[in-house]
This record gives structure tokens, C-alpha cells and sequence, in this order.
């Protein structure tokens, strides 16, 4: 993604024998889907490394919850690096969906700026094109409480509360226009 951390150090690279695709499960209409890294053999998944100090690292990951850590070789400008890599995990993954635009914009810029694949950039372009747009307004009013609660109760168990909670906002939204309209 498009961080500024990863803009100006990041470097453009691939892992074999995974692939890069929208299957962590997200907040349903909100961010339907996340990125995510899966052993694929035969596959490539084209991404971009960096480093990053410690308590960097610490901080993105409480936001980065559903996915395991370990260690790839990463191909950069032709030179194998070992990185450690967020991977999904077993049996996490679900269908290929649709992302956010959100989420798309910034999958995006970091394609672009690093010069990933035209392909990438295509589907990138794509899913900007027709992602949900409601994130954008209420995800960052959502995102708080999951990345405060998912250390607490877990992030399955976070993603569904809040989940749950903005049903229950938006539902009291309808509600309350349906009332507006009817009393009209």
C-alpha cells in the first residue's frame, strides 16, 4: 500500500510460490475484502518490501490482525532477500471478492509508484473503479475500535462486534429516514 514509510524506502519485489489476492474477509459492504498473501506453488505475487524499525513494526502490527508472520524469499532487482511476510492463515482465506475503493486508492498508489505489473495496476484500477464507496466515510470512524478490541477478544471477534455494531447504526439510520419520510 501506499504508506510514506513504504513510498520512499519500499522496493519493488515478487515471492514464488504465492499469490497476492483479495480474499481476507472484511467488514461486509464497508471493506468487503483485504489483501492477502497465500502459498500458491507455481504462482507469482508481486508486492513491495521495506524495512522498518521495531516500534514501527509493532504499530502496523495491531493493525494488521488475521494474518501469521514468516519468513519468504523475495526476489529484488534480480537479488533474493529474505523477508518476513504477512501471510494468510490457513484456511482464512475466502472467495476472491471486491475491496473497498478505499482501499483500492491506496493499493493503487503503491502499484503505480513502485512500478509493479501493468496487470496489477489494470485490476488495482479496476477495483477503484467499481469498490464500494461507503468506507471511506465510515471506516474511519469503525477502525478504532477493532484494532483497540482485536488484542482483547481477538480479531474474528473484533471484525464481528463492530460488524454487528455498524448493523445496528445503519439500520438505525434507515429507520430514523424511513420515519422522516413517513412523517413528511
Amino acid at each position: 500500500m501506499a504508506t510514506p514509510h513504504a513510498k520512499k524506502h519500499g522496493r519493488y519485489a515478487v515471492v514464488d510460490g504465492y499469490a497476492a489476492d483479495l480474499v481476507l474477509r472484511g467488514i461486509p459492504f464497508f471493506e468487503p475484502r483485504f489483501m492477502g498473501l497465500i502459498e500458491a506453488p507455481g504462482e507469482r505475487a508481486h508486492g513491495v518490501v521495506f524495512a522498518i524499525e521495531d516500534d514501527a513494526w509493532a504499530e502496523m502490527s495491531r493493525h494488521e490482525v488475521g494474518y501469521r508472520r514468516e519468513m519468504v524469499t523475495a526476489w529484488v532487482g534480480g537479488e533474493p532477500v529474505e523477508a518476513l511476510a504477512l501471510l494468510m492463515n490457513p484456511g482464512d482465506a475466502v472467495p476472491r471478492g471486491p475491496c473497498s475503493r478505499r482501499y483500492a486508492c491506496k493499493l493503487l498508489a503503491g502499484a503505480e509508484h513502485h512500478g509493479l505489473p501493468q496487470a496489477v495496476v489494470a485490476e488495482f484500477r479496476r477495483q477503484v473503479e467499481t469498490g464500494p464507496r461507503l468506507s471511506g466515510y465510515l471506516i474511519p470512524l469503525l477502525w478504532r475500535p477493532i484494532r483497540w478490541l482485536a488484542p482483547i477478544i481477538g480479531p474474528r471477534a473484533a471484525t464481528l462486534l463492530v460488524t454487528v455494531l455498524a448493523g445496528v447504526l445503519i439500520g438505525g439510520l434507515v429507520s430514523g429516514l424511513l420515519g422522516l419520510l413517513a412523517s413528511g
